[in-house]
């Protein structure tokens, strides 16, 4: 995260934020080079028609604790990786998909919603 400008100037307790829930439900996935030096990781929650709709419409929103695992749709909620290595680590997340079989879905920055199948 340090060495992405889109990361970097966020404060710490914020990466907290982010991970927290991920970890504890065990959906979150790393990825690191050979060396053992971390390139990438990604976060995702398998939520309910009515949480999806809120995260959708509200800039705001916040997965509660109990919301990331209540439903059946994948969403990648979070993904950072070393620049020059996002083609790889998204590569790599297609070919071994972390989260399991399904269409996964998340939110571009202008707010489009995107799908892999």
């Amino acid at each position: 995260m340090l060495y992405n400008r889109n990361y970097s100037l966020y404060p710490v307790l914020t990466i907290q934020i982010w991970t927290e829930f991920a970890i504890n439900h065990d959906q979150i996935k790393f990825l690191f080079d050979t060396k053992g030096m971390p390139l990438a990781y990604i976060t995702w929650a398998y939520i309910a028609p009515d949480t999806e709709e809120r995260l959708i419409n509200d800039p705001e929103f916040r997965l509660h604790l109990s919301e990331w695992n209540e439903g059946g749709r994948i969403w990648v909620l979070d993904f950072c990786c070393k620049p020059g290595f996002g083609a790889k680590a998204i590569e790599h997340f297609i070919k071994f998909p972390p989260w399991g079989e399904g269409e996964v879905r998340w939110l571009s920055r202008k707010k489009k919603i995107m799908k892999l199948r």
